[in-house]
């Protein structure tokens, strides 16, 4: 950086003075071009709605690092520079407060966008006192005593502008291109009808070259090497801050997805030409390893393909893998599929087969396990060498959980694990006894509930649902274990028969047994409620009077016995009368009574049951021992 000299007892001129200034400006210039380079930088310059909320914005305060001319005009008496440019420093000390109205036509938006550019600017005028050599004690006025001020300072100033774009059908306007030297920070959007701005109508203008928060944040955050995809499916493409100009081995990059890819994908920095992006493999993608807002990072190697961006991680997508070939590797979907590192035929002779896997297992180790196709029928005594380490015997588990002889079948399939003793057979042959193990799954109910698809390999199923159930698809002789999770209609029928002969509503906890007698056609067995039924056990007395009504139907679906009981206040004579499924199950007359007296019935009505009171007066009360 250059300095200026001076010496003692030295008249000093202006021009030395203004050296100073203009040296300590380069030198700083240079310094920050090292740093941050020559293209324009933003730091700052946060826009946000104006509190109260208007159709205004306010940019907060900051700086804009661009290159300019040292001196585009003269500075004092040293001439303007115009043949050397450096990067200058442009300052908003204050933030300022843009207009943005909404558009007049019905149905349209308008883009504004938020852009700033670097200036020089002279200011500070002051009437500056000058040496008057005819009476030194009577300094003139200005220049020559001519009166007029002169600008003090020059300053590099950041100036903040809006340009409205076109108005346009709303989610087709288009954000405006910055002015000729400026560049664009953050655009507001503002839709017909629109009376103020939120945070929501603001968002960075793509490219924006704006550092987060200084050159040292911006390095701890890694923005420089960030940025947000703006390229289409398959097409990836991002604007780096300071801008990447060519393309070195090693050059690691990371950007935010716009899309997931469904095929081989490409990926641009800056506008460079387009070049694949390569998996692990080294091999073209296939489709889901890049996830929509997903963090992707690629890494430029010039030795693959021509130059290829590999692929070195994507989160929420798949990761391209070489296929593994040593122990420690690890194994691609494909490889994994074909089961092509634990899946092999056996080989050998009867009772002493063997396996060969590749890669092969160096020693024998507790949870080894192998997909196997046997060569052999089982004898009984059969053992199993893998990679020639030692033969281990061929168990499965008997009924109780002891460890027996297998027993398999030639070109059966089957998963063998090492417990460090023995390979246990996994998916041994079925016994007879084994369909009561069978683990209990949910069933949906249906009007016809098919048992045939939905519980095929099962004998304990749970009917989930509320469905009225009116038939079963099933093969004849299946039975089956069933718990209920949920109140439903068994409606009786000829082919869902039900031991008494009427429809059956059930209660969770409810258990049955279901036997096929014929193909569609079963008998429901040993029906048992999951809770007592006993009436007052788990109810409340209700009182109904303001939910029931004289000759109306009301249907017990609560899956208990209900306990009714009405009365009703007679003057002179009524008929208190009960059906229940239509036929009267109770009645009560009463004939020119005297004022005050009572007509009362009580009855149970079960479960299913459509019950109904009658009376010629109305009733008094009506209460129900009910859940």
């Amino acid at each position: 950086m250059d300095r200026q000299i001076v010496y003692p007892g030295q008249i000093l001129p202006e021009t030395a003075l203004l050296q100073m200034a203009k040296d300590a400006m380069i030198g700083s210039a240079k310094l920050a071009a090292a740093m941050l380079g020559t293209s324009t930088i933003a730091n700052g310059f946060a826009v946000t709605p104006t509190g109260p909320a208007s159709l205004q914005i306010v940019v907060a305060p900051g700086e804009i690092y661009a290159m300019a001319n040292i001196d585009s005009l003269a500075f004092s008496t040293l001439p303007a520079d115009t043949t050397h440019s450096i990067l200058k420093q442009g300052i908003m000390l204050d933030g300022v407060t843009l207009s943005c109205p909404a558009p007049t036509t019905t149905g349209q938006s308008i883009n504004y966008l938020v852009q700033v550019t670097y200036q020089d600017q002279d200011s500070t005028p002051v009437l500056l006192p000058y040496y008057n050599s005819a009476n030194p004690a009577l300094p003139y006025s200005g220049m020559g005593n001519n009166g007029l001020t002169q600008n003090t300072s020059r300053k590099g100033v950041a100036i903040v502008q809006v340009k409205a774009g076109a108005s346009a059908a709303t989610g087709s306007q288009v954000t405006p291109a910055p002015d000729s030297g400026y560049v664009g920070l953050f655009v507001a959007t503002v839709a017909y009808g629109q009376t103020t701005i939120t945070s929501g109508n603001i968002t960075q203008y793509a490219g924006a070259p704006l550092l987060p928060s200084g050159v040292l944040q911006s390095i701890q955050g890694g923005n420089t090497t960030y940025a947000l995809d703006t390229g289409a499916v398959n097409a990836c493409a991002a604007t780096f801050f300071p801008a990447i100009t060519a393309l070195v081995d090693g050059l690691t990059l990371r950007f935010k997805a716009a899309n997931s890819n469904n095929g081989a994908t490409t990926f641009s920095p800056n506008g460079i030409s387009a070049a694949p992006i390569v998996g692990g493999n080294h091999a073209a993608l296939q489709g889901g390893e890049i996830a929509a807002t997903g963090d992707v990072w690629v890494q430029w190697n010039s030795s693959i393909g021509g130059g290829s961006w590999v692929l070195v991680e994507s989160s929420g997508g798949g990761l391209q893998v070489a296929s593994g070939t040593k122990s420690q590797h690890a194994i691609s979907a494909g490889q994994a599929q074909a089961q092509s590192v634990t899946a092999f035929t056996t080989a050998g002779v009867s009772t002493a087969l063997t396996l060969t896997p590749v890669p092969a297992i160096t020693a024998y180790a507790a949870n080894q396990r192998f997909r196997v196709k046997f060569g052999l029928d089982s004898t009984g005594a059969d053992t199993l060498n893998i990679s020639g380490l030692g033969a281990k015997s061929i168990k499965q588990y008997d009924f109780s959980g002891a460890k027996v002889a297998a027993v398999f079948a030639a070109n059966q399939l089957a998963d063998v694990e090492y417990d460090g003793v023995d390979f246990v057979l996994l998916d041994q042959l079925p016994s007879i006894a084994d369909f009561l193990n069978t683990p209990r799954i949910n069933v949906a109910s249906a009007a016809t509930v098919n048992l045939t698809t939905s519980a095929p390999d099962t004998r304990n199923i749970a009917i989930t649902g509320a469905i009225n159930i009116a038939g079963v698809t099933v093969a004849a002789g299946r039975l089956y274990f069933v718990t209920f999770l949920g109140a439903l209609t068994l409606i009786n029928s000829a082919t869902l028969v039900t031991q008494s002969g009427m429809n059956i509503t059930t209660a969770p906890g409810d258990t049955c047994i279901l036997r096929a007698t014929a193909a569609n056609t079963v008998e429901v067995l040993c029906y048992t409620p999951g809770i007592p039924q006993a009436i007052g056990y788990l109810q409340t007395t209700q009182n109904m009077a303001s939910a029931r009504f004289v000759a109306t139907d009301y249907t017990n679906t609560s899956g208990r016995p209900i306990l009714l009981s009405v009365y009703a206040s007679v003057a002179a004579s009524n008929i208190l009368s009960l059906l229940v499924n239509g036929v009267v199950v109770a009645q009560n007359t009463i004939n020119n009574s005297a004022p005050g007296a009572n007509s009362t019935l009580t009855f149970v009505i079960l479960p299913g049951q459509v019950y109904r009171v009658n009376s010629v007066v109305g009733l008094a009360m009506w209460t129900e021992i009910r859940v």
